[in-house]
């Protein structure tokens, strides 16, 4: 590792994955879902005498097909198995019972639905014979979903699944009960999920229903969005010289999460920070981001409880025990977690807006993303371009007419010569599309 003051874990993940066409937020929300797994119910920040905050985070990769969001959380993911792996390890070097590893956090990767879920988190329980109840044999997990629309089934068993990681995000010591469809009952105690998914906007829409996006489940949502800069390729990921040496050390901090435990308390200039940013938040201008808004003092305690945990350079000796490490959320930490969920809440109305378009609403922003990319472009090649994605010519005019109208393109016509119909292009004059 180049020679420099000690790094926090943020800093060397992002180092680490070099330089790619990988959208870099992607890479940061992976790593802090990564650093929530890890600790998850074992760490808090104490807002006040009574309230804990816990780290979990529900974090959703949004972009287009092929824009890196399996690299991202593929990248995170094998650094938790290897660190889970190394934790067993470690118990079957000391001869103590490895199934406890399964008490840290397990993995859940994969196709799944309300009732896969809740047969997971009691494996192996033994129904007691007169109330029909198993308990549950997991509480941390990590939900691992690369691709929502693979791993969700129908939108009416997704809406179900839905519900349940609904009622779950807050962890709980008092039990909730659920029945199954078989298997009589379970009981979930101290569950603490975390969830990090990969989706494009079309299969968010068809997974997840209208209403949780613009209610309670997507206000726990941190909606990440990238897509590739065309203007900047990278024909093959360029790795740090010192790639296997920091990602090692890398992996060693990762296994120092699933032994840190203990609250977390804000310093005195944090705090006095905090109160004025939340006595000073402008309100909602609109309902819909209400429930973002209420969410918001909470996120930004999760993310400053993140950062301030990822400044921690991971020691901990042969049984486990950590040192070195200051259980206090400074002011930078504080600072930096209010501006990335600024950053994060500025997109929320995008999706807000998406869940609620009309067909032609759609169709519009279609073409101007088409149109923006290819900055002229004919209109045989674009009907020959959105057709595919079931645009007919009735629909590609009105969506056309909504765009000039708006001053966003402007409608060239040429006549050429011997030609029967003049010849027709539009070009892109609005803002600059990311």
């Amino acid at each position: 590792m180049p020679d420099e003051q000690p790094r926090d874990l943020l800093d060397l993940y992002l180092y680490h994955i070099g330089t790619s066409e990988v959208p870099m937020q992607f890479h940061f929300w992976a790593c802090l879902s990564m650093i929530s797994a890890c600790v998850g119910d074992r760490v808090w920040v104490q807002t006040n005498a009574v309230n804990r905050v816990y780290p979990n985070l529900y974090v959703f990769l949004i972009g287009p097909s092929g824009s890196g969001k399996e690299k991202a959380i593929s990248t995170a993911h094998k650094l938790v198995v290897e660190a889970l792996g190394a934790v067993k390890a470690h118990y079957v070097a000391n001869r103590r019972d490895e199934s406890m590893v399964d008490k840290l956090l397990s993995c859940y990767s994969g196709m799944s639905t309300k009732q896969n879920i809740l047969e997971y988190l009691v494996l192996g329980a033994k129904m007691d014979k007169v109330t029909r109840v198993r308990k549950s044999t997991r509480s941390k997990f990590y939900f691992v979903t690369e691709e929502l629309a693979n791993s969700l089934n129908t939108p009416a068993l997704a809406h179900e699944l839905v519900k349940l990681m609904t009622a779950l995000f807050v962890p709980s010591p008092a039990p909730m009960m659920e029945g199954t469809r078989v298997n009589g009952f379970v009981e979930l105690s101290n569950i603490c999920p975390n969830w990090l998914a990969g989706t494009t906007d079309e299969w968010l829409l068809e997974c997840i229903p209208k209403t949780s996006i613009e209610g309670g489940f997507f206000a726990r949502v941190c909606s990440v969005r990238g897509r590739r800069n065309y203007r900047q390729r990278c024909p093959q990921i360029i790795y740090p010289d010192d790639y296997d040496e920091v990602r090692e050390e890398i992996r060693r901090r990762v296994e120092s999460l699933l032994w840190l435990e203990g609250g977390y308390t804000l310093s005195d200039e944090a705090r006095r920070y905090h109160d004025e940013w939340y006595m000073g938040r402008p309100e909602p201008q609109e309902s819909v981001m209400e429930p973002a808004f209420n969410r918001a003092d909470e996120m930004v305690y999760k993310l400053s409880l993140l950062l301030a945990i990822a400044s921690w350079q991971g020691t901990f000796d042969s049984e486990g025990n950590v040192f070195g490490h200051e259980p206090l959320i400074e002011l930078n930490h504080l600072q930096e977690a209010i501006h990335i969920w600024d950053n994060l809440a500025a997109e929320m109305p995008g999706t807000i807006r998406m869940a609620n378009a009309s067909t032609q609403s759609k169709d519009v922003d279609r073409l101007a993303e088409v149109i923006s990319r290819y900055k002229q472009i004919m209109r045989s090649d674009l009907m020959r371009i959105v057709s595919s994605r079931g645009l007919n010519a009735e629909r590609l005019d009105k969506a056309l007419t909504t765009l000039i109208e708006g001053e966003e393109i402007k409608a060239h016509t040429e006549q050429l010569p011997g030609a029967t119909k003049p010849r027709r292009w539009y070009e892109w004059i609005g803002g600059e599309e990311e």
